[in-house]
């Protein structure tokens, strides 16, 4: 039968990752609700369900998001690749800025996998969650005290400028640049060799170009191209 046909299995979901990648959601969650339709117990089943709940989030479509959720959790509780799939989703929910929805996911992960290093890693995104969430309320007080819990408590983690770093952006987002350049450079001086101080060193520019600074953006976009020539993370 058509539906047992392995190879044509991967090929659906392959075309449903695809769409993904080239941000056709509709069509993306089509393929994968034919994936989870035909092949339920199929090895990327999980990760069908999980990417069928990211792209009706993308496309804002929050009561079948949850309910795709709903079936991840409670189809695939045994699956090894749960708690990456269900991060996975948590952050396309924090990327939209659904914030409760995302605070809620990574308590799932918290809970269900509490020595995992996925649990730790929820922890720490709920601190950011909580940042981002008291930024978009114009509670900056709130949120610098907020981010100096969060930067104290998981400063050994690795992903910490990217937290900084997603502090940054959202204000610069509001068109808040001067608070947007501060953490921007926050990341460059105390990261200087990740992935986010390259991108944060953009951010200096773009931010002075929001100031109308433009000595000072010509200078970081100077510091770019030469500071950070031969980065490992430079593209």
């Amino acid at each position: 039968k058509f539906s047992e046909n392995e190879r044509i299995a991967n090929a659906v979901y392959d075309l449903a990752v695809r769409c993904n990648r080239r941000r056709k959601y509709r069509w993306a969650i089509k393929f994968y609700q034919y994936v989870l339709d035909n092949w339920p117990a199929a090895e990327f089943a999980v990760q069908a369900q999980g990417g069928l709940a990211k792209s009706n989030i993308i496309l804002g479509k929050a009561e079948a998001a949850q309910a795709a959720v709903d079936k991840l959790i409670a189809n695939s509780s045994g699956h090894p690749d749960l708690p990456e799939v269900l991060d996975g989703v948590a952050r396309r929910y924090r990327q939209s800025d659904k914030y409760e929805e995302a605070k809620s996911i990574y308590q799932q992960v918290i809970q269900r996998y509490p020595d995992s290093s996925y649990a730790r890693r929820a922890q720490m995104d709920i601190s950011r969650v909580n940042v981002l969430s008291l930024i978009a309320s114009g509670k900056d007080a709130a949120a610098q005290v907020a981010l100096e819990k969060l930067l104290a408590e998981f400063s050994e983690y690795g992903r910490v400028a990217d937290v900084v770093h997603a502090v940054a952006m959202r204000y610069r987002r509001l068109q808040k640049y001067k608070k947007a350049a501060e953490f921007y450079q926050y990341v460059i001086d105390n990261w200087p060799q990740t992935e986010s101080a390259v991108w944060s060193q953009g951010g200096v520019a773009q931010s002075n170009i929001g100031l109308g600074k433009a000595e000072a953006a010509r200078a970081a976009i100077e510091k770019l191209l030469t500071g950070f020539s031969g980065h490992k993370y430079e593209h």
